[in-house]
């Protein structure tokens, strides 16, 4: 069985995040978010779930400050790019929503 290799290769990130880190070697989860793409709360929930690590700044425990290095980044990145894409699922996907209201009349809140 081949040995693979934990570390994903940096050269495959974005030129714009290779430049952000090549002036500091850790980066806020604000600005880590705006070089991905997404929104701040995206990537707390994604480092919540374990699918990128990250280092706590300063000793908070109730609100850490998370703060990501290059590697970090490189491995959701690359699991970003490789996870086949999944077509979202439910009981309504697909059907039109139309006849589902007609039986079920909104209900008063």
């Amino acid at each position: 069985m081949p040995i693979r290799d934990p570390k994903p290769p940096i050269e495959v990130l974005p030129e714009n995040v290779r430049a952000a880190f090549a002036e500091r070697a850790l980066l806020p989860l604000p600005a880590v978010a705006k070089l991905l793409g997404m929104h701040a709360d995206t990537l707390r929930a994604l480092a919540d779930q374990g699918k990128i690590s990250w280092s706590c700044k300063g000793l908070g425990r109730v609100r850490p400050r998370r703060m990501f290095g290059i590697d970090d980044v490189a491995g959701l990145w690359h699991t970003m790019r490789s996870s086949a894409v999944v077509a979202p699922t439910g009981a309504l996907y697909g059907k039109d929503f139309l006849p589902h209201r007609k039986e079920h009349p909104a209900q008063k809140r």
